[in-house]
């Protein structure tokens, strides 16, 4: 399986596809991150939740904020 850049989750929705009302009932890890961040979670407890490293956590969020402001995914290969 090819990945877009390294450290891409596989399971998550593929960064340039919008959210349409049937994919919004399977919401990529990053996103449900991002909103549990937005209510007042820190980092620390999200990886405990979701059993993974801070880093990744905070490379879920980075992405989803940088999606959500229209900026180009920062994890992403360069031409």
């Amino acid at each position: 399986m090819l990945v877009a850049y390294a450290g891409k989750d596989p399971g998550d929705i593929p960064y340039s596809m919008k959210l349409t009302d049937w994919e919004a009932s399977r919401q990529s890890r990053s996103y449900q991150a991002y909103q549990y961040f937005r209510r007042g979670l820190d980092t620390l407890e999200l990886a405990e939740k979701y059993q993974v490293k801070e880093p990744t956590v905070l490379r879920w969020i980075t992405k989803e904020r940088s999606k959500r402001l229209g900026l180009p995914n920062p994890e992403q290969e360069k031409p």
